[in-house]
């Protein structure tokens, strides 16, 4: 299967992302959020995937990823 991107933090950044604390920007620039793929691309959707982020962050949830 080929992807365009490949993204991945640990299950308390996500938590963080979700509760709006920074977005997906912020936590790329400091390392909390990992990227693969064409960034250029990826700048153009941000807004979306922050979108994303916050709805998924009102979701009552326990960690299910493995740490």
């Amino acid at each position: 299967m080929d992807m365009d991107y490949v993204v991945y933090a640990k299950t308390m950044r996500w938590r963080e992302m979700g509760a709006g604390e920074y977005g997906p920007m912020r936590a790329m620039m400091f390392g909390r959020l990992k990227f693969e793929g064409p960034k250029a691309e990826a700048m153009r959707v941000m807004g979306s995937f922050e979108q994303f982020l916050l709805m998924t962050g009102k979701v009552p949830s326990e960690d299910a990823c493995p740490r």
